[in-house]
């Protein structure tokens, strides 16, 4: 148990199955412990069983629950409000980076360099952490 303490947790929620896998293998890589989930839902029942990760990387269009609702109830939720939370999005209209402004993370556009991802996560891990 000790082994899992010592590698950061990221929860990836994201719908497409293949992005999820490809972020899984690449912050495994770089040493993170990662756990997925799927949609928004999925997501808040781990994070209600679990010991709270150090970033949740947020897809905004997922079925069952999106980022948006997901974002609400997180903000509602003491003991999950501060988590950091990376907004993930293809859209190309304002709703993402709206959103992120609105509910104060950051914010990361589709599609995104891996490189660009795993800095995002590490700034805002040492950010969160300050």
């Amino acid at each position: 148990m000790a082994e899992q303490r010592s590698n950061p947790t990221v929860l990836v929620v994201e719908d497409n199955p293949i992005i999820r896998q490809v972020i899984t293998l690449t912050l495994s890589r770089e040493g993170y412990r990662v756990v997925t989930a799927a949609n928004g839902q999925q997501a808040l029942e781990y994070l209600h069983d679990n010991p709270p990760p150090c970033m949740i990387l947020l897809d905004l269009h997922m079925p069952e629950m999106g980022g948006e609702e997901f974002l609400r109830r997180r903000s509602h939720d003491e003991s999950l409000a501060a988590i950091p939370v990376l907004l993930c999005s293809g859209d190309a209209e304002e709703e993402g980076p709206g959103l992120a402004a609105v509910f104060g993370i950051s914010y990361c556009a589709k599609p995104f360099k891996m490189a660009d991802l795993l800095q995002t996560i590490a700034r805002e891990r040492v950010y969160a952490a300050a």
